[in-house]
């Protein structure tokens, strides 16, 4: 799977804090590189709970990367794409 970020807050939390997600797992992130317009995607680990999406860059992480807040959005699985 893979998302966009649009909007983010930081209010940082660990992921051992965060605790038992309703949905967890690995999420590719698209992000460009640099001025040339080289496209990255880099893996993260990601944390459904609670109507917020928080981003971290491994399980271990002390401090989330982004922090999502999905309520009144509508979320729905992409189709499963390989690399």
């Amino acid at each position: 799977m893979c998302f966009f970020l649009l909007l983010a807050s930081y209010r940082k939390i660990s992921c051992k804090d965060l605790g038992k997600g309703d949905c967890e797992g690995f999420l590719y992130r698209y992000l460009p590189k640099g001025t040339l317009s080289l496209v990255q995607w880099r893996l993260y680990w990601c944390v459904l709970k609670g109507g917020t999406l928080y981003v971290f860059k491994s399980k271990d992480d002390k401090n989330q990367e982004v922090e999502i807040k999905l309520e009144g959005k509508n979320v729905s699985p992409a189709p499963e794409r390989r690399k």
